[in-house]
């Protein structure tokens, strides 16, 4: 079956958007906010939910000097929303959008169903003790866009996105579509930068929705927002404390009456928070990990091993990039070209090796117990945040596409990637603010042995208190959900058979954590205050085993890019030359 050239313009749909209410921030001169309510995907009575954009000039911020147009999905809490604390939610990437996560069974209040268009309530979903909001960050990402939109073609091999001369598509290898400009001059660079976006972003929201105003936040994050997460709960502390500390002139903008806020929580998921802790365990894991798993040979690993070590390579060029940064980028703008040079040549002799482990392994790079090709988890939800009546009832006009390559690559060209942000978890911890690092133990790319360096890695002042505290069992329901070290308001834990996404593969186990930690409860079993509790058991847990819980059959889903993560050679082809059977977006 062909695809129509014109399956995924709403344009071309003539499906008219529904007109959202504009107001002008009082907040932040020349900032409005455009949104409308929503009665898809939360459907529980009672429970609203609104969505829209954000848009920040290009006069509010030096640093970002462009519109930015951030989309925003917000949910009230399903219990008590006037006085239910809220969450920030953000994907990591750099460069992956965050709303599917509210729809796909992740941590959002429905999972999309396998014919794409229909949805079911998610009872494990964290509005049921916390109103949520989902922002696409950085923009140009998923439906944040820079004000300049464009008809496109979207390769589904690649992901990338043609806006310049796109041909019409004839099979389903390439895809029509309306996108951001792909204008590189107009993308975030840094997490530096991104954070002041998202610090914008949510003044302006709490100005426009004064209800769901609170006086600190939660913050929760994971993969690249192991670098997301602490930035963003640093900037918005300092600015409390000290407004324009770190906005600058930008900050002496905002009126503050109602708008004021802080951190209560931080957390990070399969969170790739400091490179050169890291980085190291990606050539140990894929051979020796929590399920007797072994990807490749001696010999392949040895080798990628001497490639990844040897002088100019990753950790070599990873080491002189974090010096230059101390030296020369402390702020993390990636404006000198010393630090941007060294930096980008590191990232990429990294991602290098990262790409060819991947190769020889032939497993999924974010859950080593799944051969390629994936079959889980489900992604339904992209079909579904393209249908032209989804679309039309969230207020869009563009397509959505899970990662933007142009905004990933942008900003791992800065060297961002090897930027630690360890050290400002620990200033955090010392502020007072909870953290919780989860990790579920099938990931290899951010996998739970490098987080728990991390965890080892951070200094602050109960640092040898949380380092003394022992392993114990996190118990929920009748089971064991994994291991948790904690002292105090910092938690670690290990969440048995899960990938990199924990609240996809384990969703009540992840639920329960999190309001564990936002309700300051110890992880173990949320039945102690966490001030003042310290867990006991055994200092290290790696040599506790697991057996790998059965694993969907693959599926081959032609919206879900880059498809080879998903298709065999066979569909790909018959793909190509229009003889595959597709429905709903799946080959049968």
């Amino acid at each position: 079956m062909r695809c129509p050239t014109s399956l995924m313009a709403l344009v071309a749909s003539g499906l008219s958007v529904v007109e959202g209410v504009v107001i002008h921030s009082r907040a932040l001169p020349g900032v409005k906010v455009t949104y409308q309510e929503t009665t898809i995907c939360e459907t529980t009575p009672g429970v609203k939910g609104y969505s829209g954009y954000v848009t920040l000039p290009a006069s509010l911020d030096p640093a970002i000097p462009f519109e930015s147009n951030m989309f925003f999905w917000f949910f009230e809490s399903r219990k008590s929303p006037t006085t239910a604390p809220i969450t920030l939610w953000l994907q990591g990437g750099p460069g992956s959008a965050s709303i599917d996560q509210a729809v796909s069974g992740h941590n959002g209040p429905c999972s999309v169903n396998a014919d794409s268009k229909t949805t079911t309530l998610n009872p494990n979903s964290w509005n049921t003790v916390s109103n949520m909001i989902y922002i696409d960050q950085p923009v140009q990402t998923g439906f944040s866009h820079d004000g300049v939109l464009k008809e496109g073609v979207l390769d589904t091999q690649t992901g990338d996105i043609n806006v310049t001369n796109p041909a019409n598509p004839t099979n389903w290898l390439t895809v029509k579509g309306t996108f951001p400009s792909g204008d590189q001059t107009r993308l975030v660079n840094t997490t530096s930068t991104a954070a002041r976006a998202i610090y914008h972003a949510m003044t302006a929201f709490f100005d426009e929705f004064p209800q769901y105003h609170r006086d600190k936040i939660n913050v929760w994050s994971q993969s690249y927002g192991g670098h997301y997460a602490p930035a963003i709960a640093s900037l918005i502390n300092q600015e409390q404390a000290k407004p324009g500390s770190v906005l600058g002139t930008s900050s002496k903008k905002i009126k503050r009456a109602t708008t004021s806020f802080g951190v209560d929580s931080i957390g990070i998921i399969n969170g790739w928070v400091d490179h050169l802790t890291q980085a190291p365990f990606l050539m140990t894991y894929n051979n020796n990990n929590s399920y007797g798993i072994k990807s490749y040979s001696d010999d392949v690993a040895k080798n990628l091993s001497a490639q990844f070590n040897a002088a100019g390579g990753c950790m070599d060029l990873s080491k002189q990039c974090r010096q230059l940064i101390v030296d020369k980028d402390a702020a993390g703008f990636a404006t000198d070209p010393d630090v941007v040079n060294t930096c980008y040549s590191a990232s990429i002799a990294c991602l290098t090796v990262i790409g060819e482990n991947d190769a020889a392994s032939g497993r999924n790079t974010f859950d080593l117990a799944q051969v390629l090709p994936l079959g889980f988890p489900y992604p339904y939800e992209v079909g579904y945040l393209n249908e032209p009546s989804v679309m039309s009832a969230l207020g869009v006009k563009l397509n959505y596409t899970r990662s933007n390559n142009a905004a990933t690559n942008y900003v791992l060209g800065s060297g961002d990637l090897i930027r630690p942000y360890n050290d400002v978890v620990g200033q955090l911890l010392d502020q007072g603010v909870k953290v919780a690092l989860v990790y579920g133990d099938r990931d290899w790319r951010c996998n739970w042995v490098s987080g728990e360096a991390v965890s080892l890695s951070v200094k602050y002042n109960d640092s040898s208190k949380f380092s003394a505290a022992g392993y114990t069992d996190v118990k929920v329901g009748n089971g064991v959900a994994g291991k948790v070290r904690q002292h105090g308001l910092f938690s670690f834990t290990r969440v048995y058979n899960a990938g990199h996404e924990v609240p996809i593969y384990k969703p009540a186990e992840a639920l329960a954590i999190f309001t564990r930690t936002i309700q300051g409860k110890d992880v173990a079993t949320g039945e102690s205050d966490a001030a003042g509790f310290t867990s006991s058991g055994p200092s290290s847990v790696f040599d506790v085993t697991v057996k790998a819980d059965p694993i969907p059959a693959p599926l081959c889903y032609v919206l879900d890019v880059p498809i080879n993560q998903r298709c065999t050679a066979d569909q790909i082809s018959a793909l190509g030359n229009g003889t595959a059977v597709v429905k709903d977006y799946i080959v049968s």
